[in-house]
């Protein structure tokens, strides 16, 4: 509780702190990452990677292919860390263990980690939006990931011609 100048008390603590507030938003948040993690199986799935090896198109329609989604790429002419995501995750999800290594070393942790977003996700909306695992664990996991991310990409750029 706060003291105005002339005497009489208010309440200090922003709305955003209310408890069902905060619960609702949690469970929001659980929701969109669980639905963010079903889109990117289902679209790993859905799409192919061109015989090029560098653009994706829906199976079936090779005729038109997808824009390149990296913007460092079309701008500048270079990879960023996360070139060839994509193409990695597609070949996963059509089992081509060794094209998905070849355009992204770290394709399959990145999607061990989106699979396992739908069972933690469908856990903590069971549990009223409370994550199973504390939040300081996966800020440090998102951390380690980041910072591979970055590391290969870096190997990458030296090892390069």
């Amino acid at each position: 509780m706060a003291v105005e100048a002339e005497g009489t008390a208010t309440e200090t603590t922003p709305p955003c702190d209310d408890p069902i507030a905060r619960a609702w938003r949690e469970r929001q948040r659980h929701m969109l990452m669980l639905a963010g993690a079903v889109f990117v199986g289902v679209m790993a799935w859905l799409l192919e990677v061109l015989p090029d090896g560098q653009r994706v198109a829906f199976r079936g329609h090779s005729r038109w292919p997808l824009p390149h989604a990296c913007a460092m790429r079309a701008w500048f002419g270079r990879t960023c860390p996360a070139c060839g995501l994509t193409r990695s995750l597609i070949y996963l999800a059509h089992a081509d263990w060794r094209a998905s290594l070849r355009v992204h070393r770290l394709g399959w942790l990145f999607a061990l980690t989106i699979a396992f977003q739908v069972p933690y996700r469908i856990v903590a909306l069971r549990r009223g939006g409370r994550a199973p695992i504390r939040p300081r664990i996966a800020e440090a996991f998102s951390v380690v990931l980041i910072v591979l991310l970055v590391g290969n990409w870096l190997h990458d750029l030296l090892r390069a011609p």
